[in-house]
C-alpha cells in the first residue's frame, strides 16, 4: 500500500514538475501576469475573440506549441478582446487576433497581428530571451 501511494505522489510530482517545464497557455488575470513577470518569465497577451477565424487558427498553433520545453519560460495569457477594453487600450491594441510578448521588466518586446503560420509564431515567440 505504501508503495502504491509513493508512486502516485511521484507520478503527480513529475506530472508538475513536466507542466512548469514547458509553455503554458491560461486565461489572462493580472495577479497571474505581474507573477509571471516579477519571477523573471515572459508573457504573450494573445487578444481573441471567440467569434473570430483567425484567433482560432491563431489559438490552435499556440496550443500544439504548449509542450515544447525550449518556450518553457513564456506564459501565454489568452485575453477576449471583446470584454478587455481597458487591456486593449493600455497595450494599444486595436484589432483582434494580435499577440504582444512582454519581458520581464513589462516592457513589450514584440508585436503579431493575424499571423497563424506555425513557423512564423515559433519566430515570434524565440524574440524572448529566457
Amino acid at each position: 500500500m505504501k508503495m502504491k501511494i509513493l508512486g502516485l505522489v511521484v507520478g503527480w510530482l513529475t506530472a508538475v514538475a513536466g507542466a512548469a517545464s514547458a509553455l503554458q497557455v491560461k486565461d489572462y488575470d493580472e495577479a497571474s501576469f505581474k507573477q509571471v513577470l516579477e519571477q523573471g518569465g515572459t508573457a504573450v497577451l494573445e487578444f481573441n475573440a471567440p467569434w473570430c477565424g483567425t484567433c482560432k487558427r491563431q489559438g490552435a498553433v499556440l496550443e500544439a506549441l504548449a509542450g515544447q520545453a525550449e518556450l518553457a519560460h513564456i506564459t501565454v495569457f489568452k485575453v477576449d478582446f471583446d470584454s478587455a477594453k481597458d487591456l486593449r487600450k493600455t497595450w494599444g491594441v486595436k484589432k483582434q487576433s494580435t499577440l504582444v510578448l512582454v519581458g520581464a521588466g513589462g516592457d513589450e518586446v514584440a508585436r503579431s497581428m493575424g499571423e497563424t503560420n506555425p513557423e512564423r509564431i515559433r519566430a515570434f515567440l524565440a524574440k524572448a530571451t529566457p
